[in-house]
């Protein structure tokens, strides 16, 4: 479950939670994710109200990841959740599954951002879970696809890609949504405050828990960048021997997006050469100088998969003798690809 916005100016929202934690508590769950934005504004009444309408069937049951408006109002909003629901990051097992309560949430922000500190945490957490056991990680905001809610969303996905993580959870975006990219499958549930008071039931996604997630077979093996020719940065694409690939595109990733979405405009590469190479051009004549990031989407019949490094486009101005102006010339560099295994153990080579 994910943004019941429980509001002290609203009674609407008391009763609507009240008769989705019983219609919850009727079926017995081992345990429920809720996804965050549990309040309006986070104000101590408003966690007061979420407490008188969980039944005593769920009491501590309930495990919570905080949302954009637990922080976003005050500065300490974020001390204010944690007395109620304790620290985040966080995580625990259950059913043979690791769960992961995460917390990419920035005070007074709108926008999230996972950042240095909570990738760390999240490396070592991982590190412990016992190899072959999936985990699931359930936080507020979606990422991929269409979704820039979260500016470092690609160190995320470089990071999980390592361990068996299938499974996100996720709201914010008060709709359905699944999607199934990188390994791992991402469900964003509707708000609980969009609930009409009717209760039916229907199938919405499998999370795969096997050895191997949706889209993983699609990593590219390499992504290569030429000199810059008229304005325009040639992209080769190998996708990897396992790959079947049905379509490669690939775009700059839009720095400009603050904590939203974007209409991805991805350009379709071309197959070329003998069985797994993709090539084309992208324009980029129009960026302005300094470090640029390019995105490269490799989809299948089971799923996608999104690489980014946000060091893969560096253009360096260059001074022009005949004008005197430093007109922006094109040097592009790949950092691509990022850390790959050593054979015969599980360390990281980065190359």
């Amino acid at each position: 479950m994910s943004d019941t916005h429980m509001s002290v100016t609203n009674p609407q929202a008391t009763s609507r939670l009240t008769l989705v934690h019983r219609a919850i508590a009727d079926r017995d769950p081992a345990f429920v994710l809720h996804c965050g934005d549990i309040t309006d504004t986070g104000l101590p009444d408003e966690y007061e109200l979420v407490a008188q309408t969980i039944p005593d069937a769920l009491h501590g049951r309930i495990h919570y990841a905080p949302g954009n408006h637990e922080v976003r109002w005050a500065a300490s909003a974020e001390d204010e959740y944690r007395r109620h629901f304790g620290p985040a990051p966080y995580s625990f097992d259950a059913g043979g599954i690791h769960f992961i309560g995460f917390d990419p949430t920035q005070p007074l922000q709108e926008p999230g951002h996972h950042g240095a500190e909570n990738l760390a945490w999240l490396a070592e957490d991982l590190r412990r879970v016992r190899r072959g056991t999936p985990s699931v990680l359930f936080q507020h905001y979606p990422m991929g696809d269409a979704f820039y809610y979260l500016d470092d969303q690609d160190r995320f996905f470089e990071l999980v890609a390592r361990h068996d993580v299938r499974g996100v959870f996720a709201g914010h975006v008060h709709r359905d949504h699944v999607l199934r990219m990188n390994g791992l499958t991402q469900v964003a549930v509707d708000a609980v405050k969009n609930a009409d008071g009717s209760e039916t039931t229907r199938p919405m996604a499998v999370v795969a828990l096997g050895d191997e997630g949706p889209g993983a077979a699609q990593r590219p093996s390499a992504i290569r960048l030429s000199d810059v020719r008229a304005g325009r940065l040639p992209v080769e694409v190998l996708t990897g021997a396992r790959a079947r690939a049905t379509s490669v595109g690939c775009h700059v990733y839009p720095q400009e997006v603050f904590g939203g979405t974007y209409a991805n405009t991805w350009i379709d590469l071309a197959a070329t050469g003998p069985g797994r190479q993709w090539s084309g051009t992208v324009d980029v004549a129009g960026l302005p100088p300094g470090r640029q990031r390019l995105q490269v989407r490799v989809t299948g019949p089971d799923g996608v998969w999104v690489g980014a490094d946000r060091d893969l486009l560096r253009p360096r101005a260059r001074a022009h003798a005949a004008s005197g102006l430093g007109a922006p010339d094109a040097r592009f560099r790949t950092g691509w690809p990022g850390p790959r295994r050593r054979r015969g153990g599980r360390g990281l080579d980065r190359r």
